[in-house]
């Protein structure tokens, strides 16, 4: 009967679906995550290592579980600068277009939390003295813009703290220095053993 038809055309419909979603599981896809040139050296080394043996096709629970503990390690603030809000973001061209050498003293530099932001600024600046591509320069001098920018609008928004939350900011700021301190001087075996514990 056509009743009969409409029945097994859904049921067919239904299976050819869960099928479907067994082959495309939901979750990120599998492979190499597109932010892994914005991470820190470390951080980037061992998502590459992770990733480096995957078989495009392939299960990649492994992997996946893995990438999720590389960037627990992240601080709040290389958490903040690798994605932002909720968007992922690109290495600026200046950085993309860096040796590996230069790349690990700007990573050196830029994520030492034992540095004050003068010092980190001047120590950059030396270091866009060696670049010699046009566009690299260009776009050094645009993100050194964006970056003053930035600092600009964050300071005018302390600025309009009361004086009691001023307090209480000032405590937390330095609290979160000192923690990023404190891990950004943890030895190796120390990081590798804490895991995903400290975030």
């Amino acid at each position: 009967s056509k009743m009969r038809v409409l029945v097994s055309l859904l049921l067919i419909g239904a299976a050819a679906a869960a099928a479907q979603e067994e082959k495309q599981p939901e979750g990120p896809p599998c492979g190499l995550p597109p932010f892994v040139d914005v991470l820190p050296e470390k951080q980037s080394k061992d998502m590459r290592d992770t990733w480096a043996a995957y078989k495009e096709g392939g299960t990649c629970t492994k992997e996946q579980a893995a990438t999720h503990a590389i960037i627990a390690t992240l601080s709040a603030e290389e958490h903040r600068a690798v994605f932002g809000g909720d968007d992922i973001e690109i290495a600026p061209l200046f950085i993309q277009k860096m040796t590996a050498a230069d790349r690990k003293t700007f990573d050196g530099i830029f994520w030492n939390p034992n540095l004050e932001d003068a010092d980190k600024q001047a120590k950059i600046n030396k270091m866009a003295e060696s670049f010699k591509d046009a566009d690299q320069l260009a776009d050094f001098g645009k993100w050194k813009a964006d970056q003053e920018a930035a600092k600009k609008a964050y300071e005018a928004r302390v600025a309009k703290l009361s004086p009691a939350v001023k307090t209480q900011y000032d405590k937390l700021v330095s609290l979160r220095r000192e923690a990023e301190k404190l891990r950004y001087n943890l030895s190796p075996e120390a990081r590798e053993e804490l895991g995903d514990l400290i975030r």
